[in-house]
C-alpha cells in the first residue's frame, strides 16, 4: 500500500488498479487474437496457430460475453483437420494433435455438448482411437515431451468418462 493512503482511499486505489488491470488483459488478448488471425494469412497451414486461436477466442468471449462460438469452433476443427492431413503423410504432430482435440473436447464439455465432447475425445483415447500410431508413445520415449503427452492423454480420458457419465 503507497504510504500516506487511508483504508477507503486505498480501496478506491486498488479498485482502479483492478479495472485498469482488467482493461490490459483485454486489450493484450484482442492484440493476441489480432496477430493470430494475421498470422492465419500467411501460415494457413499451421495447426498449433489455430489451437492457440480456439484458446484466445474462447478467453475473449468469456471476458466480452460476446458470441463467438462459430469461429472457435472453426478454430479447433482447423487444426485438427491440419494437423490429421500432416499425421497422414508422416509427419509427427502426434503431441499438437491431441492437444487440438484435449482443447476442443473442453470447450465443448463446457458449453454441455457432451455428445460433441465424446466425438472428439474419442479421437485420441477411448473404444474407437482414430490416431492410434500417435497415441502409443513407448517407455524409452519417455522425455519431458513424452511425459506431456502422457498428462493430455490423461486429461482426456478424464474428460470423456466425465462427458459419458452425463449423457
Amino acid at each position: 500500500m503507497p504510504k500516506n493512503i487511508d483504508q477507503v482511499d486505498y480501496y478506491n486505489y486498488q479498485v482502479e488498479s483492478s479495472s485498469t488491470e482488467a482493461t490490459d488483459i483485454e486489450d493484450t488478448l484482442e492484440l493476441a487474437i489480432s496477430c493470430l488471425n494475421v498470422a492465419s494469412e500467411y501460415t494457413p497451414c499451421d495447426g498449433r496457430l489455430y489451437n492457440n486461436l480456439g484458446i484466445a477466442l474462447e478467453r475473449q468471449q468469456s471476458s466480452m460475453r460476446e458470441d463467438l462460438h462459430s469461429k472457435i469452433v472453426s478454430a479447433y476443427e482447423k487444426s485438427i483437420l491440419i494437423h490429421s492431413k500432416c499425421e497422414s503423410v508422416g509427419c509427427d504432430v502426434g503431441a499438437d494433435y491431441e492437444s487440438a482435440c484435449l482443447n476442443y473436447g473442453l470447450y465443448l464439455s463446457k458449453l454441455d455438448l457432451f455428445d460433441d465432447a465424446i466425438d472428439v475425445l474419442s479421437r485420441i483415447v477411448g473404444g474407437k482411437v482414430e490416431h492410434q500410431s500417435m497415441v502409443t508413445a513407448e517407455e524409452d520415449e519417455m522425455d519431458a515431451a513424452g511425459w506431456a503427452r502422457q498428462r493430455i492423454r490423461q486429461d482426456a480420458e478424464g474428460l470423456l468418462s466425465f462427458c459419458k457419465r452425463q449423457v
